[in-house]
């Protein structure tokens, strides 16, 4: 079961994807997942998120879509 709402991630991807992803539609780009994790404590340096690309974009495509990002949300945050 979730710990978190689908709002409340929604609000944290919001949160993280600080432009807006321009020019896609609702995913997160390295930096701003790494910018992202950094403010939350989650990790303290830039290569620590790779692991976390790899395991949960399931696209393939070096972006986090929200649909990945609630895995990350519900894996990583208590």
């Amino acid at each position: 079961m979730p710990q978190h709402t689908r709002e409340q991630i929604k609000a944290l991807f919001h949160e993280a994807d600080s432009n807006q992803c321009k020019g896609s539609v609702g995913c997160l780009y390295k930096m701003e997942l790494v910018a992202f994790l950094k403010r939350k404590h989650m990790i303290t340096a830039p290569d620590q998120v790779e692991p976390i690309i790899r395991k949960y974009d399931k696209s393939g495509n070096g972006k986090i879509e929200f649909n990945e990002f609630e895995g990350i949300i519900n894996e990583l945050f208590p």
